[in-house]
């Protein structure tokens, strides 16, 4: 996601400057045998998709949760 440069994230309830989204990252996976999931070999070796404007974010500080969009707001 892109900023402009007069842009930053704030809750919109809050104020609050830290938040929770959703990432889609790609891992190394143990397998059995049968293909089944045995863990985890490393935490990630890419990510896929970086949360969005159009991803639901949570405010770390209050719990409000919406869009990315609606975080968006100018300094």
């Amino acid at each position: 996601m892109i900023l402009k440069d007069n842009e930053i994230m704030r809750c919109p309830k809050c104020g609050g400057k830290s938040f929770c989204a959703t990432a889609h990252v790609t891992q190394d996976w143990e397998l059995d045998e049968t293909g089944t999931f045995v863990k985890s070999l490393n935490d990630c070796i890419e990510v896929t998709h970086f949360p969005g404007m159009d991803d639901l974010w949570d405010c770390k500080e209050c719990g409000f949760s919406a869009e990315g969009a609606k975080f968006v707001t100018t300094k």
